[in-house]
């Protein structure tokens, strides 16, 4: 990789371009046998023996069972020539409600909400759904935003608002009334109105079929990202699910993604 930056944020390192030129990259076939060459692109490079090497143990590293990230389907064709594959990643994407703390996975699902909070935190949070819940007795349950930066983003969020009654997504009940004279509010009057959807702070009280979804830094503000509207259905990528320590819940957010809707 050429002019990538390691950064921390939230006490993770993290890989991001340089400026607005962003960064470029030589990628290799992670199949084993595969030779070590790179697959066309409009970057250059050269090789040496040591840097061979590396690529070698990395690729080893790449389909050890030890390895974090989620592995591509990969199906070769005799079609085409040299070191060329077609990649399809048809398999591997997981029900919301049977994902697990400390893995990659790519999901699916359909856009319910959307938050942008790109000026406060730098991250867009997307409420999403993929069906009713599946039989599942893990009773996973995931942190959503606060009450007090629900209300701080209320002026700059998109909801669809069938999805929002069918998913039992908590602001189903704000319409657009409340949106359009959010500024003539009362915190007291902003009270009553989160009590019908809130029954508490806790977060076992957070039980309904919308999963959010942070994307940070550059990924929120990427094309797709920006184009993309409630009721939209998306594929993502690499997302990362992390455990809360605290509360025993689980946390979706992408530090490396590619994201497809239609």
């Amino acid at each position: 990789m050429h002019r990538l930056v390691i950064k921390q944020y939230n006490g993770r390192n993290q890989g991001c371009g340089y400026g607005a030129t962003g960064f470029s990259a030589a990628v290799f076939s992670g199949v084993h046998l595969d030779p070590l060459t790179p697959f066309k692109s409009n970057t250059r490079c050269t090789f040496g023996d040591e840097e061979l090497r590396v690529i070698e143990r990395l690729r080893e590293w790449y389909i050890s069972p030890n390895c974090p990230v989620e592995r591509e389907n990969i199906q070769i064709s005799s079609e085409q020539g040299g070191n060329e594959v077609s990649r399809t990643i048809t398999s591997g994407i997981k029900r919301l409600d049977l994902l697990n703390g400390e893995e990659y996975c790519t999901i699916e699902g359909q856009i319910i909400s959307i938050y942008n909070s790109v000026e406060i935190d730098n991250r867009i949070v997307l409420y999403i759904w993929d069906g009713p819940q599946s039989n599942n007795k893990q009773n996973t349950v995931f942190i959503g935003l606060s009450q007090d930066h629900l209300l701080q983003l209320l002026p700059y969020s998109q909801h669809d608002p069938y999805l929002a009654a069918l998913t039992g997504h908590n602001l189903q009940q704000w319409n657009e009334n409340i949106v359009k004279n959010y500024e003539t509010y009362t915190e007291d009057d902003l009270d009553k109105v989160l009590k019908s959807n809130f029954s508490s702070n806790s977060i076992e009280t957070f039980r309904d079929w919308s999963v959010p979804i942070s994307i940070y830094d550059e990924y929120a503000i990427s094309e797709p990202i920006v184009n993309i509207k409630p009721g939209d259905l998306i594929r993502i990528h690499n997302v990362h699910v992390s455990c809360s320590r605290v509360s025993r819940c689980l946390l979706s957010y992408i530090i490396k993604s590619s994201i497809l809707y239609t």
